[in-house]
């Protein structure tokens, strides 16, 4: 097994890495960002757009497995400029699949977005047959790749996974990024600035921690399994709840600032992973508090 990480060297994908290393799979990743080789893991930095290079790299190193973890927008930002988020995301993820087909990759996972691709949730929590609805092009583009995935099965076998992952936070989460909310309240807290929220604070997702995400990515890559599987923690926090968890943690009591709601915030969010953790034997191993006392003491370190 020679696995290719496109878009490795970020938050989610150092996780995956660090299992992939632990179990002693060579694994290039492929990203803007790169560091040293280390232990069977090899750095290649190059852009996602450079279709050229990431065919070289496929052919030179026989890779056998896929990770597709890139995305080149946000969802708070993917309608400014939806031509580019399609062209940049869908067009040259469906590129990526025609190497794989090329090249009979042998399994390709593609990291989707379970806060997203479902919309205004007609039930909850919503398991993988829930309609699709996205509210913002980050969605839009998210379920497209993966209907192409199908596509590409049905034409040419390729064999995927697909991961619709809730809302994953903890260490080395970039609490700047714009996206985590969890890691942008501790950053504040502890620089003792305010939080800023939208809305009245009552807004559900479904929060679980990145070490149990990479976990579950190790599994689908390591099983024959093709589909779409939910990953979260099967239950919601409102974002009230979450600034308790954090409060109670640094022992702080942050000053609040309540914005008015943005019109592409789904109110609730809670993925059904019943289906993930019979195929996969898989469950979420660290709660919400562990979770954020570990976020706490990676920040504090760095």
């Amino acid at each position: 097994m020679n696995v290719l990480v496109l878009g490795g060297y970020g938050f989610i994908g150092s996780h995956i890495i660090d299992i992939l290393s632990k179990n002693l799979i060579k694994t290039f990743v492929y990203d803007k960002n790169s560091k040293e080789d280390k232990n069977n893991t090899f750095y290649i930095n190059g852009d996602f757009s450079d279709l050229l290079y990431i065919e070289d790299t496929i052919v030179k190193n026989n890779i056998t497995h896929i990770i597709h973890l890139i995305s080149t927008t946000l969802p708070k930002n993917s309608n400014e400029d939806i031509p580019f988020d399609i062209t940049s995301n869908v067009v040259q993820s469906i590129k990526i699949m025609d190497l794989c087909v090329k090249y009979e990759i042998k399994k390709f996972i593609f990291m989707s977005s379970g806060g997203t691709v479902y919309g205004i949730p007609q039930y909850l929590p919503m398991n993988e047959e829930h309609p699709t609805n996205p509210l913002c092009s980050y969605g839009i583009t998210k379920l497209s790749i993966e209907k192409y995935l199908q596509i590409y099965h049905r034409l040419h076998g390729l064999n995927y996974s697909i991961i619709r992952a809730a809302n994953p936070y903890g260490p080395r989460q970039n609490y700047l990024s714009g996206q985590g909310i969890i890691a942008n309240f501790v950053h504040k807290i502890e620089q003792q600035q305010a939080l800023e929220i939208w809305g009245d604070g009552e807004i559900i997702r479904d929060y679980f921690d990145v070490r149990d995400l990479a976990s579950l990515t190790f599994s689908v890559l390591t099983t024959d399994k093709t589909g779409i599987f939910n990953a979260g923690s099967g239950t919601g926090l409102s974002i009230n709840e979450i600034v308790k968890v954090i409060s109670s943690t640094t022992n702080t009591k942050p000053k609040i600032i309540y914005k008015e709601k943005r019109n592409f915030d789904i109110p609730s969010v809670i993925l059904d992973i019943s289906l993930t953790r019979e195929i996969f034997n898989w469950h979420p191993e660290i709660n919400i508090q562990k979770g954020i006392e570990n976020y706490l003491q990676w920040y504090r370190k760095n």
